[in-house]
C-alpha cells in the first residue's frame, strides 16, 4: 500500500471527499470570515418604531424582537415610584403634586403670599387694569376682600378674582393687546374644575383667551378643546329689575378661547363651571380680553375667576418601571433606546440610569447608556446595545428607569419614550 504523506504538499491534491467537522478548526474558518455589527441597524429599527409611536400617538406594542412605549397612556407602566406620568405632555418625571384646593389669591401658598398681577392694554391709572408691574392683588384697595369664594358670594362688586377694563371697544372684532397676567409665586398644576364668569355693567364681555408660562417671557395657548359646555351656575338679578340671562360659557377652542353667551341685561354677574379644565403646568396665567358684545353702552368689561390648583415639586430620586413584555424564546442579551427632554444637564448613568431585566424585574442589570443623534429638536436620545443581563433569564422582557440629582428648575429629566431590544 502506498503512503502519501501531506507534509509540504499542494492542496490541489485533495480532488474529492468531504473534511469532518472535527478536522477543521473554529478558529481556521472565522479568521477569514468580517465579523458584522448590527447595532446600527437595530438602533435604527428602534428610534423608527418610536419615531412612528410619537407621530401617530399610539400604545405600547412590541414585535418579535421589539417594543415601544411613548407613555400616551399608562399601559406601558408596571410600576411609579416617587414619579408621575404627565398625561399632558406624555413623559415620565420625578414630578409629585400636592394636595387639590381653589386659589386664595391673598393667601395662596398657606402663609400669607399674594397672588401678583400686571396688565397691559389699560387707560385707568387708579382701577385694577392700570398696573403694568406685577404688584400683590390685595394691595389694590378695591380689591381688598379677596378671597377663594368671591364667586359664591360676591360677584356683583368689585372684589375677589375680578377685573375690570374700559378700553375694551364694544366689537366683536379679536385683539390680544389686552390682558392681565397673574403671577402665582410658584409652579402649580392645574387641572379639573375652574369658575369663569363676567359681569355686565355697561360693557359686556364676549370672547377671552388663557395662556399659560413658567417664565412670563415664552406663552402657550391652553387647549379648552375638552372642557364641558357649561351652564351659569349663580347669577344675580337683584340690582336691576327685570330677568336676566346669558353668560354661558360656549366654543371653548384648542387655541384657548372661549365664547361667553351675550347677557340679556345690565348689572348682574355670572359664574360658570367650567370642567375637565386640561392639565396645565404654570407659574404665570394671561388671561386676554379679546372682545365684547356690541351694542353696550360703553367700553367697560369685566371677568370673574377662580381655578382649581395643585402645587409641582420634583422628587431627588425616583423610579419607574416598565409592564412585561413576553419574548418568543429564553432571553439572555438586551439592548434599548431611550428618548428625553432635560432642563438642565442629565448625566447618563448618574442622573439617568437604566436597568434591564428578562425574569420579570426579578433582577436587573445596569446598562450603560451611550448617546445618539437628537431624537428631534429638544429631544435626545441614548442606546445600550447587547448587555448581557446577570441573575437570572427568562422571556419576561422589562426595564427600570432611574433618576438621580433632580432638583426644580435646574435639572430634571423628562422620559419621552423606550424602546426595549431582546
Amino acid at each position: 500500500m502506498a503512503i502519501i504523506k501531506l507534509t509540504n504538499q499542494n492542496a490541489n491534491i485533495i480532488t474529492a471527499g468531504t473534511f469532518a467537522d472535527s478536522r477543521i478548526s473554529s478558529s481556521s474558518v472565522s479568521q477569514h470570515a468580517t465579523s458584522f455589527d448590527d447595532d446600527k441597524i437595530v438602533n435604527d429599527l428602534s428610534t423608527l418604531g418610536l419615531r412612528v409611536h410619537t407621530q401617530e400617538n399610539l400604545n405600547v406594542s412590541n414585535t418579535n424582537s421589539a417594543s415601544f412605549d411613548v407613555f400616551n397612556d399608562a399601559t406601558g407602566i408596571a410600576s411609579l415610584t416617587s414619579c408621575s406620568r404627565d398625561t399632558l405632555l406624555e413623559h415620565i418625571s420625578t414630578k409629585s403634586f400636592g394636595g387639590t384646593s381653589l386659589i386664595d389669591f391673598d393667601n395662596i401658598d398657606g402663609n400669607g403670599l399674594d397672588v401678583k398681577y400686571k396688565t397691559s392694554g389699560s387707560n385707568l391709572t387708579n382701577e385694577s387694569w392700570g398696573v403694568t408691574s406685577f404688584t400683590n392683588i390685595s394691595d389694590y384697595s378695591a380689591e381688598n376682600s379677596v378671597d377663594s369664594n368671591y364667586w359664591l358670594s360676591n360677584f356683583t362688586g368689585r372684589g375677589g378674582g375680578m377685573g375690570s377694563m374700559n378700553t375694551l371697544p364694544a366689537d366683536t372684532t379679536d385683539r390680544t393687546n389686552i390682558f392681565m397676567i397673574f403671577d402665582f409665586g410658584a409652579t402649580y398644576n392645574f387641572e379639573g374644575v375652574w369658575y369663569v364668569g363676567k359681569q355686565n355693567g355697561y360693557g359686556d364681555l364676549r370672547k377671552v383667551r388663557f395662556q399659560s408660562s413658567t417664565d412670563d417671557s415664552s406663552y402657550s395657548n391652553i387647549d379648552l378643546s375638552g372642557v364641558s359646555t357649561t351652564t351659569v351656575t349663580r347669577s344675580d338679578a337683584s340690582m336691576n329689575n327685570g330677568s336676566k340671562t346669558g353668560g354661558e360659557v360656549t366654543s371653548a377652542s384648542s387655541d384657548g378661547s372661549f365664547i361667553m353667551t351675550q347677557h340679556g341685561g345690565q348689572y348682574f354677574g355670572t359664574v360658570n363651571t367650567m370642567a375637565n379644565f386640561p392639565s396645565t403646568d404654570m407659574r404665570y396665567l394671561k388671561i386676554m380680553l379679546m372682545n365684547q358684545w356690541s351694542g353696550s353702552a360703553n367700553a367697560n368689561a369685566n371677568i370673574n375667576f377662580n381655578i382649581t390648583k395643585k402645587l409641582v415639586t420634583f422628587n431627588a430620586s425616583g423610579n419607574f418601571i416598565g409592564a412585561n413584555i413576553t419574548a418568543p424564546s429564553t432571553v439572555s442579551k438586551m439592548g434599548a433606546v431611550i428618548t428625553y427632554t432635560e432642563t438642565g444637564t442629565n448625566t447618563l448613568n448618574t442622573d439617568i440610569i437604566m436597568q434591564l431585566s428578562s425574569d420579570g424585574g426579578s433582577n436587573f442589570t445596569t446598562a450603560t447608556l451611550t448617546p445618539l443623534p437628537d431624537f428631534s429638536s429638544g429631544v435626545k436620545m441614548a442606546k445600550v446595545n447587547d448587555l448581557s443581563l446577570t441573575g437570572g433569564t427568562g422571556t419576561n422582557c422589562t426595564y427600570k428607569i432611574l433618576f438621580a440629582n433632580q432638583a426644580d428648575g435646574s435639572k430634571i429629566a423628562n422620559l419621552k419614550g423606550v424602546s426595549l431590544q431582546y
